[in-house]
């Protein structure tokens, strides 16, 4: 008798793991927009995720009261040389529906650290250099963010989806990138190898203005849960018969290792919690390839990211 309880106890427990661990994984993202504008043909997607698009509005008013964002509708003049308002050189969209209301803020705050900065011909455009000081008085909250193959709070968390937001303008809009870095895990609202993670002062994006004209970055984020920055300028590439377009290549899929289990003698028998889901890790490469006349006539390596894998984390009841 004491045996058959045991078998139910352990299936039940199963099934409990299975459930909670369902609830806990994110759905394939859907918080991704993944048009490049300027230059783009298709994109090849590494891991076939749905995607939608979400135009974001012209003209908000961020939560609690703070200022208005309003999205660019006349020309730019920066330096000598003015801009149509329509000249998009490159333009990426994410989303962060689900996110907390701190990690929204941050990348509200963000957005508009970045928004309307002129890059000069020749200059390098640092992403940590604009957004910094990190901290609460500079409008930052705590939220959740990657340390040691955990998700932990701190001031701060999500400001990296805007720098991953701004790398994909800049890859619409073929400048060079002078400093980017993966993750140390996937993230969600972007494919494989076009992340790119900031932190401190050891960790930045950065990108040089290699055109002959100033550029302006443009950096739209919705509270409701979308960012869209835009990169305007002088366009010289001859689109109607040139296209670019993003191909996510995985050489290697790493497994994550057996769960990590806690044993909280404070909780029943019955308890269980999935504390963190498991992520598989990846080698990507990230190739452009440019075509002409529909022609492809070029693939161009851009970066190899490695994102490692993390087991899944459990919390389980002994008392």
């Amino acid at each position: 008798m004491k045996m058959k309880q045991n078998v139910l106890m352990t299936v039940l427990l199963c099934l409990m793991v299975i459930i909670c661990v369902g609830c806990n994984n994110e759905a394939p993202p859907k918080e991704q927009d993944h048009s490049l504008d300027g230059a783009l043909l298709d994109v090849t997607p590494s891991i076939s995720p749905e995607s939608v698009t979400a135009t974001p509005n012209a003209d908000f008013i961020s939560e609690e009261g703070k200022e208005t964002i309003t999205e660019n509708t006349t020309p730019l003049k920066p330096g000598n040389v003015e801009i149509d308002a329509n000249a998009i050189l490159g333009q990426f969209t994410t989303h962060f529906y689900n996110s907390s209301k701190a990690r929204k803020n941050n990348i509200v705050n963000a957005a508009k650290k970045i928004h309307l900065k002129v890059v000069n011909p020749g200059e390098v455009f640092s992403t940590v250099g604009a957004i910094s000081p990190i901290t609460k008085d500079n409008g930052y909250d705590d939220a959740g963010t990657y340390q040691d193959g955990r998700v932990v709070n701190a001031i701060g968390g999500g400001v990296c989806q805007v720098s991953t937001t701004l790398y994909n303008a800049v890859l619409g809009a073929e400048l060079k990138v002078t400093e980017r870095h993966p993750h140390s895990m996937t993230v969600s609202y972007v494919e494989l190898g076009r992340d790119a993670a900031i932190a401190g002062d050891y960790m930045d994006f950065c990108f040089q203005n290699t055109l002959e004209t100033p550029i302006v970055i443009e950096a739209i984020a919705d509270p409701a849960g979308s960012i869209t920055v835009r990169i305007r300028g002088v366009e010289t590439r001859d689109k109607s018969k040139r296209k670019v377009s993003y191909e996510s290549v995985i050489l290697e899929t790493i497994e994550p290792g057996p769960a990590v289990i806690t044993y909280d003698k404070n909780q029943p028998k019955n308890y269980l919690k999935v504390t963190q889901s498991a992520h598989s890790g990846y080698k990507v490469e990230l190739y452009r390839l440019i075509y002409y006349q529909g022609e492809l006539i070029d693939r161009i390596l851009l970066n190899t990211s490695t994102y490692e894998a993390a087991p899944q984390y459990l919390t389980i009841g002994i008392k």
